[in-house]
């Protein structure tokens, strides 16, 4: 609008009134502009969200867990993995860990190896081998494997009886001895249960004679 000293009124109420909407528009567009943007690469959910909430293991837990996870077979695993049922019988035997020989035995008895194991034997394994039935042999944890385990060495071997005089001593002294004191144990043990159960029946008598005198 024009005034009488030749200046110019210019009205900016229009501008006025949407100076609240051009700062919302503003606001808007800043946000819009300095928001992060995710772009997805996949529809799936656990595709898109892979990684966000991953913790990554020091160096040293990796090696830790890495040193856990390895396992080293003993030499009887390793046999016993290849399929070499006698060298697997010989390296528990080194052992000398009854536990570990009376479960691979049970683990070959279940594969149907144990004559292989036991058979081919020279003079110094064979020995070994019934060194061990005689030292437990007559272990009640142990004595019913070990007397089949005998059982079929005997049979196996009875044609070289004779051919080596340390493996007949080992056979017919030191093993008959161990399985003599086993019978004579049992026996003894037997008696004595005969004489307990004798006793028992006694007192049993005592006591009922004594009920019907009252």
């Amino acid at each position: 609008m024009g005034l009488n000293d030749s200046s110019l009124v210019i009205k900016s109420k229009l501008k006025e009134e949407n100076a609240e909407g051009d700062a919302g528009d503003y606001m808007q567009k800043m946000y819009e502009q300095y928001r992060p943007k995710i772009v997805s690469k996949a529809k799936n959910y656990r595709y898109f969200f892979r990684g966000q909430y991953e913790v990554v293991a020091d160096n040293e837990d990796l090696l830790t867990v890495h040193k856990q996870r390895k396992h080293k077979l003993q030499p009887y695993e390793t046999h016993l993995k290849r399929f070499e049922y006698k060298l697997a019988l010989n390296s528990a035997l080194q052992s000398k860990n009854p536990e570990v020989i009376l479960a691979l035995v049970e683990e070959l008895v279940a594969r149907q190896g144990l004559h292989m194991a036991l058979g081919n034997r020279s003079e110094p394994e064979l020995l070994i081998l019934i060194s061990f039935l005689t030292w437990k042999i007559a272990d009640h944890r142990y004595s019913d494997v070990l007397v089949e385990v005998a059982r079929i060495l005997i049979d196996m071997y009875l044609g070289v009886v004779g051919m080596s005089t340390q493996v007949d001593k080992a056979l017919f002294k030191d093993l008959k001895g161990a399985v003599n004191t086993q019978i004579e144990l049992a026996s003894g043990l037997s008696s004595l249960s005969g004489q307990i159960a004798l006793v028992q029946r006694l007192a049993g008598a005592v006591n009922g004679q004594q009920i019907e005198s009252n």
